[in-house]
């Protein structure tokens, strides 16, 4: 009778183990491989000025809208290789104009971190040639420098845009 009690302890613990493993390889995975930007952050790395056009129809209809953006970059070059939206902006106009204008975009080269200095476990083919940032783009409607429309309406808009990333 011991030695049953022996195995099925022995049973239970390795079960506990292949749990804690699966579980702690879930976590290792789900690490963002991403760094999170501000608007002065993206200023600051960029080469010239990011430049995402409000969308006419969107700006006539005044349409709104803040989102993040998921942005590959090839760390040598700066050169921005694919652009994917992790939070909408709430609209298809204004989302195609942030990924058009990201994608458009040029960043300072040799400056980001590679997405394996991020997160060593990553399994991405092309972690320590690549970065990835999650960067906010806001789309706002404002009159000397002061938002008019939308759930920052009265603020001014360095500050409702700067709020909203520290947020995220």
């Amino acid at each position: 009778m011991t030695m049953t009690k022996g195995y099925e302890r022995g049973a239970m613990i390795r079960a506990l183990l292949s749990i804690a493993i699966v579980l702690l390889a879930g976590i290792a995975m789900a690490t963002p491989s991403w760094v999170t930007l501000t608007p002065g952050q993206v200023a600051e790395l960029t080469v010239g000025k990011l430049r995402i056009p409000y969308p006419e129809p969107a700006r006539l209809s005044r349409i709104t809208g803040d989102g993040f953006f998921k942005v590959r970059v090839q760390k040598s070059s700066g050169r921005v290789k694919q652009v994917e939206v992790l939070q909408t902006t709430g609209n298809a106009l204004l989302d195609a104009a942030a990924v058009r204008g990201l994608r458009e975009c040029r960043f300072r080269p040799g400056v980001l971190r590679s997405i394996k200095e991020v997160n060593p476990s990553s399994s991405d083919p092309f972690a320590n040639e690549d970065c990835l940032l999650k960067v906010p783009v806001s789309f706002v409607l404002g009159k000397n420098g002061v938002i008019t429309k939308g759930r920052h309406k009265g603020q001014p808009v360095s500050e409702a845009i700067s709020g909203d990333a520290q947020e995220h």
